[in-house]
């Protein structure tokens, strides 16, 4: 066999992937593996993320391992680990929103609406409410949590846990704003932006005769 070309390129995503949880083909927990493995998955996905579609190795390789390894790794980790984790959730999501619908649920309920409250560390916190809201800045994540989840009587409400986590971490308690309040009332704007682009007054446009 040739020592290059997609065969090549699939093994190289599946050890890149391996780099990150520490439950991955028994590698260690190191916060510089996991770094390195989320930023060479990363570059590789920024790369073609269309390749990813279109070959079924690679896309079961995001969906399955990759997946589960990002879900592994923002148990016990640094910052900087959960900030890259958090960024390349955001990527997955971005560039894969309609292979990965059911990874969407996970990914928010399990991932970034518990580090988003206030009983953990606040520079974790903030790292989560930067990657919801830059989810929340997707035109189409407040409707795709409303359809896929709020309007299945089978599944969580996730859109109302989304808002309901930042209306509670937006407001200060003892009357002093925060990067976090402003970060969740950024988040609840974006969703309430997505919801007024949607409704039918949204394309008539405004007068400004005076």
């Amino acid at each position: 066999k040739e020592p290059y070309g997609l065969p090549a390129f699939v093994e190289m995503f599946r050890f890149a992937t391996s780099l990150i949880a520490p439950d991955t083909h028994g590698r260690g927990s190191e916060d510089a593996n996991s770094l390195f493995g989320l930023r060479l998955v990363s570059t590789m996905i920024d790369s073609n993320a269309e390749a990813f579609k279109s070959n079924r190795a690679l896309l079961r390789l995001v969906v399955d391992d990759l997946s589960r390894a990002l879900c592994g790794v923002v148990v016990s980790c640094s910052p900087h680990v959960l900030a890259a984790t958090t960024t390349l959730i955001t990527t997955l999501y971005f560039d894969f929103r309609s292979e990965m619908k059911l990874h969407l649920e996970v990914f928010v309920r399990m991932v970034i609406l518990p580090l988003c409250s206030t009983d953990v560390e606040e520079e974790s916190q903030r790292v989560a409410l930067e990657s919801l809201v830059d989810l929340c800045r997707h035109e189409h994540f407040a409707t795709d949590l409303y359809m896929y989840y709020d309007c299945d009587l089978t599944k969580p409400n996730v859109f109302e846990e989304v808002t309901s986590v930042l209306a509670q971490t937006s407001y200060p308690v003892d009357a002093t704003i925060s990067p976090v309040h402003l970060l969740s009332l950024e988040g609840l704007l974006c969703i309430v932006q997505s919801v007024s682009n949607r409704s039918p007054a949204a394309t008539a446009k405004p007068s400004l005769s005076f």
